[in-house]
């Protein structure tokens, strides 16, 4: 124990499993290797040690909590739901209990039962504001509208991200704000990040870079490779892993350092940065021929920045490629998802103000949202 005190998980794993050697059913031995191991982000060795002393003390709510955090965490939710609610039977008032389970219903689309398990923490702690943040979330996903703004009218009194609360109570109310709160957009990201190709791809069928690279590849006066291409946004790589056969030199930028971890072991990119985009390309000095922004824009806003940006390190012939989720009438919208629209006339009014020509322009499914196609554009900008 001395050596999990001061933080040597190793260290005492080893002494752990040189303890059970000799005492194979010792509970609270058992325990601690869970503790350890998880700690070490071991999560399926730790849910194994877990489950074994749960056989042996199934009384002990604490052992199914933390089963709870191990398959959790291995996004076995089905699994940890169990384990949550035997913690709960043995400790019915414990808030953490609760709120975990509230989590993985959420995560599993449960969203009636995630409500009853933000409420049951609200009852016994009325200022949670992460479950009242979470419950919003829920009940946006329920379309209880007026609930889910009461919860995050809650949350921005109780001082918890105030800005990222306020942000969904602008889209929720119909409000168009010139741009979202950084926080809110890294965190929403950081939280996604280990989970998002696996959503996007199976769960929302996005094929946003591989359409862009197909308009790519049918432009008369695209080069077969670029020098100097930056993925702006580059999120976990997907673009990067479509366009690095025509990329010299590859740069990727993201706001989220959780992002940029996950694309960072793909190994796509020259160069990774985390930052604002447009305040990595205002700070540059680089000059780039391609520039790329998959499902980008929908989390800015107002673009007069971003095309200003963009033309200040665009090199004479260079492309750039991105998509939007459409609108029509206003130059743009904030959607009560939380995501910006953009009006196809906005987009060509301000590629002609900054010298772009439209190589080419095409309506989408961007990706799937409960089951429907959210339609966009997809534009390939072109310097003449």
């Amino acid at each position: 124990m001395a050596k999990h005190r001061q933080g040597d998980l190793a260290g005492a794993e080893a002494d752990y499993r040189c303890l059970l050697a000799h005492h194979p059913d010792h509970v609270e031995t058992l325990y601690n290797l869970g503790l350890a191991c998880y700690g070490q982000q071991r999560y399926a060795e730790a849910a194994a040690s877990y489950a074994q002393a749960a056989t042996l003390a199934a009384e002990d709510p604490d052992i199914w909590y933390n089963l709870g955090l191990a398959l959790k965490a291995q996004d076995n939710h089905e699994a940890a739901a169990v384990c949550y609610e035997s913690a709960i039977e043995l400790t019915p008032d414990d808030i953490d209990c609760h709120y975990n389970l509230g989590i993985v219903m959420h995560e599993m689309h449960r969203f009636e039962e995630a409500a009853k398990c933000f409420g049951a923490v609200l009852d016994l702690q009325p200022d949670h504001a992460s479950a009242l943040n979470n419950l919003g979330v829920v009940y946006h996903h329920l379309d209880r509208r007026e609930e889910a703004v009461a919860c995050f009218q809650r949350v921005v009194e109780l001082g918890h991200k105030p800005e990222a609360a306020e942000h969904i109570l602008a889209a929720l109310t119909g409000t168009t704000t010139p741009a979202p709160p950084p926080e809110y957009v890294r965190s929403l990201f950081d939280d996604f990040s280990e989970r998002f190709d696996q959503r996007l791809l199976n769960e929302l069928e996005y094929k946003v870079p591989e359409a862009m690279r197909w308009m790519l590849d049918a432009s008369p006066d695209a080069p077969e490779l670029f020098a100097n291409v930056i993925d702006l946004g580059c999120g976990t790589g997907l673009s990067g892993i479509t366009f690095r056969d025509v990329a010299e030199r590859l740069t990727g930028v993201d706001l989220s350092s959780g992002m940029i971890g996950v694309a960072e072991k793909k190994d796509l990119y020259d160069r990774l940065a985390t930052g604002d985009i447009k305040d990595f390309l205002a700070e540059s000095d680089e000059v780039y021929d391609l520039f790329i922004a998959a499902d980008v824009l929908i989390y800015l806003g107002d673009l007069t920045r971003f095309f200003a940006v963009v033309r200040g390190k665009a090199g004479p012939g260079s492309y750039l490629l991105f998509s939007t989720e459409s609108c029509e009438g206003e130059d743009f919208i904030l959607r009560s998802s939380g995501r910006y629209a953009h009006a196809r006339s906005y987009i060509e009014s301000l590629a002609a103000a900054h010298g772009f020509v439209v190589a080419a322009c095409m309506t989408e499914g961007i990706r799937k949202e409960r089951g429907e196609w959210i339609m966009g554009e997809l534009f390939a900008l072109r310097l003449p």
